[in-house]
C-alpha cells in the first residue's frame, strides 16, 4: 500500500546556485518530523509512525535552500522498533532537497511540506530485526488540512522480515502532521 503526507517543495529556480557565503550565512541544520496517524484526518488518533529528516543546508539560490538529507530515521511508538539511513538516495537532480523559504536565515517547519522522492532501505537500529524498505514523496496539499502544518505523503513502508507480525502504515493521500520542533526550532540533535 502506499500513503501519502502534504509539504511544500519547490525546484531550482533558473540562475547560478551558489554557496552559502555567497548570499551571506546558510541556516542551520535540523531536524523535520512527519507524524502519521492511526486515523490520518483525525489530530486526536495516535500516531503510529514517525519519520525524521536530519537537514543540512548546503547551497542557496535565493530565497531557495538546498538541503541534504543526511539521515531519515522511521519508528513505530509503542513497539521499539527504529529504523534509520544515512545519506538516504534523494531523487532530484543534484541529490538535494530544494525549499524556497520567506526568509533563507530562518526556513519555517510548514516550509517542509513537499517532500522529494525518497527511496532505499533503512537498517534496524535495535540490532536485531528485519530493516525496512521505504518509498516516499510529498506533494502540495490542495486547500487546508487538519494540522497546523499538515503534508501529504505518498509512503510504502514494509520489513525484509519473511513473516510480518507488526507492519509499518502504508497509504495514499492521507494528511499528515508536520509538527513544530520543541525548543530550540532549527537545530537538531
Amino acid at each position: 500500500m502506499r500513503a501519502s503526507l502534504v509539504m511544500m517543495v519547490g525546484l531550482v529556480g533558473v540562475g547560478a546556485v551558489l554557496p552559502g557565503a555567497a548570499y551571506g550565512q546558510l541556516p542551520p541544520g535540523r531536524a523535520v518530523v512527519y507524524e502519521l496517524h492511526e486515523v490520518p484526518s483525525d489530530p486526536q488518533s495516535a500516531v503510529v509512525f514517525t519519520i525524521t529528516f536530519a537537514l543540512t543546508a548546503l547551497e542557496q539560490d535565493g530565497n531557495w535552500i538546498g538541503w541534504e538529507i543526511t539521515s531519515a530515521s522511521f519508528q513505530q511508538p509503542g513497539t521499539g522498533r527504529r529504523w534509520t539511513q544515512s545519506l538516504p538516495f534523494v531523487a532530484t537532480t543534484d541529490g538535494l532537497w530544494w525549499v524556497e523559504h520567506a526568509d533563507p536565515t530562518a526556513p519555517d517547519t510548514g516550509e517542509f511540506v513537499d517532500a522529494p522522492l525518497l527511496y532505499g532501505t533503512a537498517w534496524n537500529e535495535n540490532g536485531a530485526g528485519p530493516d525496512l524498505n521505504f518509498d516516499l514523496a510529498g506533494h502540495a496539499a490542495a486547500g487546508a488540512g487538519p494540522y497546523t502544518n499538515t503534508a501529504m505523503l505518498d509512503y510504502s513502508f514494509s520489513t525484509t522480515a519473511l513473516v510480518e507480525e507488526d507492519p509499518p502504515p502504508s497509504g495514499d493521500d492521507d494528511p499528515t502532521d508536520v509538527p513544530e520542533p520543541p525548543n530550540d526550532p532549527w537545530t537538531h540533535g
